[in-house]
């Protein structure tokens, strides 16, 4: 998991350009990435949402429960979306993100205009400034903007989904 990747392709950027997403298999550590939907999950307060059932998954979200905290740091106001943005500064969210694809970020953003993010948290300290607001430009930007998740809608139409896209690689 630790190889270094080649750079991403033409195709890679016009993919992400067209769609706003590159799929890319084999970057992110499994463990993690169990580690990051438990932490995702532990922050669940929908009414919808239930982890053990895979039919609630299904966007979008009723009306009911399209809310946020007062904070905004859990925040369901899109019909498909969920952002736990409490997890901003996350010490295992940031790990999540292997330090190898940042040149990946420059290509798509530019030599110079990515910030590694900073760990201002961790599972057993989630709160060390005693502020829910890490991630926030008040500490400078440093942190990764959260955990957001988009539920998969059901289709209308014959556009191939993400999933689609992702089997045929």
């Amino acid at each position: 998991m630790n190889a270094v990747l080649p750079p991403l392709t033409t195709e890679d950027i016009e993919q992400f350009v067209q769609n706003g997403f590159v799929i890319k298999r084999k970057v992110l550590d499994p463990a993690l990435c169990a580690a990051a939907r438990d932490r995702l999950w532990a922050g669940n307060t929908s009414i919808q949402l239930r982890r053990d059932d895979p039919s609630t998954w299904i966007g979008p979200l009723p009306e009911s429960d399209q809310v946020s905290t007062p904070d905004g740091l859990n925040d369901r106001t899109g019909n498909c979306g969920w952002r736990l943005r409490e997890l901003s500064g996350d010490e295992d969210l940031i790990d999540l993100l292997p330090r190898r694809v940042f040149p990946w970020f420059e290509q798509l953003l530019g030599e110079g205009e990515v910030v590694e993010p900073v760990p201002t948290s961790t599972a057993s300290d989630p709160d060390p400034r005693g502020t829910r607001l890490r991630g926030w430009p008040v500490w400078g930007g440093k942190e990764l903007r959260g955990a957001y998740c988009v539920l998969p809608q059901e289709r209308h139409d014959d556009a191939p989904s993400l999933a689609d896209s992702a089997r045929a690689g």
